[in-house]
């Protein structure tokens, strides 16, 4: 998923550069197939962590807007991450995408703010309201479903292969399923 989610950012046009935030060598060996800017995460002691990490890179750096995504949504085209990100206003902006289930955060758009803490645990989608009311932000929420179909188990598996949006893909997956 890793290497689908890679690839469509690559060929995202208001995408500049890819940050991956990652203690694990294989997925930087992935990475640098699509130039990705390596942050090693020394603790991997979860996605907070590693949003902050990169928080902190684009913050000095002077990256004005980021676009956080796990790498489980591998459903995603790069014209999907373009109108997201087409919908970015301002500093004062920050836009949400939640999973299918309404239970977490499929992709965030805002401006890399230093003191502007994510959350990323169970239930993250309600959760990312607290860190943006702080900072004063004014949200929107995108129903991109493409974006909002994660695979976090076997019945997400199923699902997205049910879909079939990316019928080469889907059938990697049926060859992993069916090899085991």
């Amino acid at each position: 998923m890793l290497d689908e989610i890679l690839q469509v950012i690559t060929e995202t046009k208001s995408i500049d550069d890819t940050i991956l935030v990652s203690k694990d060598e294989s997925a930087f060996d992935i990475g640098k197939k699509f130039n990705c800017i390596e942050i090693i995460d020394d603790t991997e002691s979860g996605v907070n962590n590693a949003v902050s990490l990169a928080n902190e890179f684009l913050v000095k750096h002077g990256y004005d807007c980021s676009v956080v995504l796990p790498q489980d949504i591998p459903l995603i085209f790069p014209h999907d991450l373009d109108n997201l990100i087409g919908f970015y206003q301002d500093k004062k902006n920050a836009i949400i995408v939640p999973s299918r289930h309404f239970d977490g955060t499929n992709a965030l758009v805002r401006m890399p703010l230093p003191h502007m803490k994510t959350r990323y645990d169970e239930g993250s989608y309600k959760f990312q309201f607290e860190p943006i009311k702080t900072a004063q932000m004014n949200y929107s929420l995108a129903l991109i479903h493409r974006i909002m179909v994660d695979i976090d188990n076997l019945i997400d598996v199923n699902y997205m292969i049910k879909l079939n949006i990316k019928p080469a893909f889907c059938d990697k997956i049926r060859g992993v399923f069916s090899s085991n």
